[in-house]
């Protein structure tokens, strides 16, 4: 366990390059706190944090943060390390259009700093 109740929840490696790491925390409701926490581990062992204050990041709805029933558990957020300096965030979205019980995958690419590339 990290210092602030966070834990490792997966990790995914850029090709000669860091780690990046995805905390959760535990939240309300069964539930991860819905903030996501990304970190990038150096071979040097230097670890960052990626900011992820961005309102287009966090807007991610919070049915993403509940666990789904697999062994190990996880939940509806993917990360996907991209070339260097970007990142893949993968999630569903409520699409109204097609009715009230659709879903989509949409993705938000970023970079080490937490901007959106739009």
């Amino acid at each position: 366990m990290l210092s602030s109740g966070l834990h490792i929840f997966n990790a995914a490696s850029y090709p000669n390059g860091p780690i990046i790491l995805r905390l959760i925390r535990d939240g309300e409701n069964n539930s991860y706190e819905p903030y996501l926490h990304l970190r990038l581990i150096y071979p040097n062992i230097m670890a960052i944090n990626i900011s992820t204050n961005n309102i287009n990041i966090t807007a991610i709805p919070t049915f993403n943060f509940c666990p789904i029933a697999t062994n190990p558990p996880r939940d509806l957020i993917r990360i996907f390390p991209l070339s260097y300096n970007h990142t893949m965030i993968a999630f569903l979205q409520n699409n109204t259009e097609y009715g009230p019980e659709t879903h989509e995958e949409i993705g938000k690419f970023i970079d080490w700093s937490g901007n959106v590339i739009q």
